[in-house]
């Protein structure tokens, strides 16, 4: 079977910005299959790219402003992330995990990539996670594991390569 990467994307002090590495903590704690792999990734949504390269399922787990109620966990194909690209903001230092995707996207790199965006309610510096972005870190968890679940089940259902 091949791998599945998890990946907790976000900035530990940015208030809910921290809730990718959160997650990724939670998971920690839980039985999940040898071919799982967890990273914390930081910050940086550009480190993402070198994750992608590889041909394995990615779950990528961050804060995503989706209009949605803080606190909200919404699971969706990397394919919908939606990148707004205004000329005068554009910057490395200001490249979105939506910007990463489309690279990677024009890259042809091979992973499948499945977001679990949380809506964080503030990402402001030195200020901890609100209550209901910390809420949602089970439900946040508990998708993750479905997918985990789903990709196994997959790869078992798949008939075994040919030997020669």
């Amino acid at each position: 079977m091949k791998g599945i990467r998890i990946i907790g994307v976000g900035n530990e002090m940015a208030g809910d910005d921290a809730v990718g590495p959160a997650v990724i903590e939670a998971l920690r704690g839980r039985a999940l299959p040898e071919c799982v792999e967890l990273i914390c990734a930081g910050a940086d949504a550009l480190g993402v790219l070198e994750y992608l390269e590889d041909d394995v399922s990615v779950v990528i787990v961050d804060a995503a402003r989706m209009a949605r109620a803080p606190g909200n966990v919404l699971t969706f194909p990397a394919a919908n992330a939606k990148v707004n690209i205004v000329a005068d903001a554009w910057s490395l230092h200001g490249i979105g995990l939506a910007h990463v995707l489309k690279l990677a996207e024009q890259m042809r790199l091979p992973a499948r990539v499945t977001i679990v965006g949380i809506e964080p309610a503030s990402v402001q510096p030195g200020q901890g996670m609100s209550l209901a972005v910390v809420a949602a870190i089970p439900k946040a968890v508990d998708s993750v594991e479905s997918i985990v679940r789903s990709e196994c089940e997959a790869a078992c259902a798949a008939p075994a390569p040919r030997r020669s």
